[in-house]
This record gives structure tokens, sequence and C-alpha cells, in this order.
């Protein structure tokens, strides 16, 4: 058992998938986590009414720059934020062969979500550490940086390969 009580732990991404079970068990290992969605409310079953009262639900669209610094000054207002978990990701269709319009539509809504948001969301995240005792920050990458997917992904690839390669400067 890993006791968490009294951290504080933003997940992007906690309505579902990935994100939802590692909000799942954070909560169970006593943390309060912020969870972000976008358009799906976080909604973990199973929570005891302790577990249920430490979870803190934040929307914002990570395609919105603004939202994405509001979520984490909301979330560090009045508090300290002790770890981060970027871990929202879309995997949208953006095909090369396609339309110039189309691959570029999906193209940006992917950077936006997967590399542009997670770096703004680093950035805060350093800014904050530096004024409190430190913190941790957990980004969510995928396979795909290394062996690849389909070219209609290619976008997806991209933008977690991103994510890599940011976070060795960061550091």
């Amino acid at each position: 058992h890993i006791d968490l009580t009294g951290k504080r732990i933003i997940v992007t991404g906690a309505s579902r998938g990935i994100g939802q079970a590692i909000a799942a068990q954070l909560l169970k290992s006593g943390a309060v986590v912020i969870g972000h969605y976008n358009e799906t409310p976080v909604m973990i079953d199973g929570l005891n009414n302790d577990e249920q009262n430490r979870l803190v639900p934040l929307k914002a669209n990570l395609e919105e720059p603004v939202e994405v610094v509001e979520l984490f000054k909301t979330a560090a207002r009045d508090n300290k934020v002790d770890v981060i978990i970027n871990n929202a990701g879309i995997a949208i269709e953006s095909d090369p062969a396609g339309s110039i319009e189309e691959f570029t539509k999906g193209w940006q809504k992917t950077m936006a979500v997967n590399l542009q948001a997670t770096a703004l969301l680093c950035s805060k995240a350093v800014e904050h550490f530096k004024t409190t005792e430190g913190g941790i920050i957990i980004n969510i990458s995928s396979r795909a940086v290394f062996r690849g997917d389909t070219e209609t992904y290619l976008a997806y690839a991209a933008s977690k390969g991103g994510v890599n390669a940011m976070m060795l400067p960061l550091a």
C-alpha cells in the first residue's frame, strides 16, 4: 500500500481510460485528486465517501491555452500541488494523403492537446514547484513514438515524441 495522504495530484484526462484508473488508485491511496475532464465529468465507481470527497473535478478544453493555464491556477489556488500527471491525449486521424485542410486541422488539434497543453502544464508546474518544496511531473507518452503506427496517426506519434523530447531539457 502506498500512502499518499495529504498529496494533491492533478490528473488530466481523468474521466475515462488510463486517466480514470490512475485517479481511482490515487484516491484509494489517500491523495486529493484534481481530475481534469473536457466533456464527460469524472465519475469513478466504487469509491467510499472519503475517496469521493477527495475527488475535485475540473473542466478545461486542452485545445485552449487560456483554459490550460486556468486549470493549473485553479488546482493550485490556496493549496500546494505535489504532482501533475499529464495523461490526456487524443489520437485522431489526419491523413497526409488527404486534403491539406483536413490534415492540418487534425494535426493542429492533436498538437494543441497532446503537446502544447502538456508543455504549458509542465511550465506552470515548474513555476509552482519553485515556490513550494518541489514536486513531480509524470507525462504519459506512447509506444507510437518508438514503433510508429499507421500514417493516418502521424500527428499522434509526432506529438508524443515531442513530449518525450521536451522532458530532457525541462528536467
